[in-house]
């Protein structure tokens, strides 16, 4: 989940955005960072096989569409191909009675496509 923009900013291990990537089903893919709020390199954030970004939007953290074109964000390819699912950045940056609402908001999210088909009585 990204946490910052100059420098990148990702959330690592033992934050509350790890917490509920698990939560919902999914894996950090920096849950092996060496700090809580981890700074990789660019070059970092382009080799990662990164599936999707969660875009927490509202404080530090513009709408992915009014990112300047030279952010390095811009070139990691999940945010490239569109693969962002953008989050109300108060629901999933402070602890509280919401953290629950957070993982199922996440969890619907990032398996839209899938619980779409559920729904309809796929056997995925």
């Amino acid at each position: 989940m990204v946490a910052g923009l100059e420098p990148p900013v990702v959330a690592g291990p033992g934050t509350l955005p790890d917490d509920l990537l698990a939560l919902a089903g999914a894996r950090n893919v920096f849950c092996d960072a060496p700090s809580p709020w981890f700074r990789p390199a660019t070059e970092t954030l382009y080799a990662r096989r990164i599936d999707r970004v969660i875009w927490p939007v509202g404080g530090d953290l513009p709408p992915i569409d009014e990112l300047p074109r030279d952010s390095p964000w811009l070139r990691v390819p999940a945010v490239r191909d569109g693969r962002v699912v953008e989050v109300d950045a108060d629901l999933v940056h402070e602890a509280g009675p919401h953290v629950a609402e957070a993982a199922l908001r996440i969890f619907r999210l990032l398996h839209a496509d899938s619980s779409a088909s559920l729904s309809k009585g796929s056997t995925r």
